[in-house]
């Protein structure tokens, strides 16, 4: 039988349900229960039992509490799965041993990469070690960022939002258009999310001077320190690795991720022609 918290927890279907929608971003006793076929209560001790076993925290924003999932638990789920998966695998003769890596030990994803590489012998064990790694740490960054933020009681994408504002120019200010043209996030969402950063008191909304139609938002003061406290805690501590490679370390590495983007930044390109193209 498994003992591990995270395991016990998730076990609840309701319970799971729950942290699935924490998955999207923090959210409210009720706005977990709308749609689930049980009441505030019942919702509150399924959070009270994520986390008690790590898998959530929680905010306060005044009267109100939010709740946000918590990456490292997942990381303990899939370091299992991962050995239960090679161990397997390997008791069935399909699976070479992994490679070790820098420390001599094989990771999780060595694990991973060995029972998928008896799978698909053609394609070389290492690339898709580092393509697997980038997916990975995309979605840890995304976690670790949604911690960050949480401590100011805003998700992601209410970052997102205070970090574009923060880089333009002072008064760091833009018309609702401009922030979604150059966040890339969707208009009725951008509203959404505004609207609660103003609520908070780390954006203004004012009149255009030249366009009666149009609102500016501007970065209050209080925005400005949200926006640099989250940065600075973010990126220097999630991605320690690339802030203390050397130089050298961070020009090979840099130059292979420009070329795996570049890679796949013309591919969806060519796709989105073919379907223009198409008419669809």
């Amino acid at each position: 039988m498994i003992s591990h918290p995270p395991f016990a927890a998730l076990a609840d279907p309701t319970r799971r349900a729950i942290f699935e929608r924490l998955l999207d971003g923090p959210r409210s006793v009720g706005e977990l229960a709308a749609g689930l076929p049980v009441s505030r209560p019942a919702v509150s001790q399924h959070l009270a039992a994520l986390r008690s076993a790590g898998l959530a925290v929680e905010s306060r924003d005044g009267r109100h509490v939010r709740y946000a999932a918590v990456q490292g638990p997942l990381d303990d789920l899939a370091d299992y799965a991962s050995r239960a998966r090679a161990r397997l695998a390997a008791s069935d003769g399909r699976a070479d041993e992994p490679a070790p890596d820098a420390a001599g030990e094989p990771d999780r994803v060595d694990r991973v990469i060995a029972t998928l590489h008896a799978a698909y012998p053609k394609l070389d064990a290492d690339s898709i070690a580092i393509a697997t790694r980038i997916e990975l740490i995309g979605r840890a960054a995304r976690a670790l960022l949604e911690r960050h933020a949480a401590r100011h009681r805003i998700d992601a994408v209410e970052f997102r939002l205070l970090g574009t504002l923060r880089r333009l120019p002072a008064p760091h200010e833009a018309t609702a258009g401009e922030l979604a043209r150059i966040s890339l996030i969707s208009a009725p969402g951008l509203v959404k999310h505004l609207d609660r950063l103003v609520r908070l008191g780390f954006v203004l909304r004012r009149r255009h001077p030249t366009d009666g139609r149009s609102r500016l938002v501007r970065l209050a003061p209080d925005g400005i320190a949200v926006a640099d406290d989250v940065t600075l805690a973010h990126l220097p501590t999630s991605f320690a690795a690339a802030f203390t490679a050397s130089p050298a370390e961070r020009a090979r590495v840099g130059a292979l991720l420009r070329r795996m983007l570049d890679d796949q930044q013309s591919l969806l390109g060519a796709g989105t022609a073919s379907r223009r193209r198409s008419g669809s």
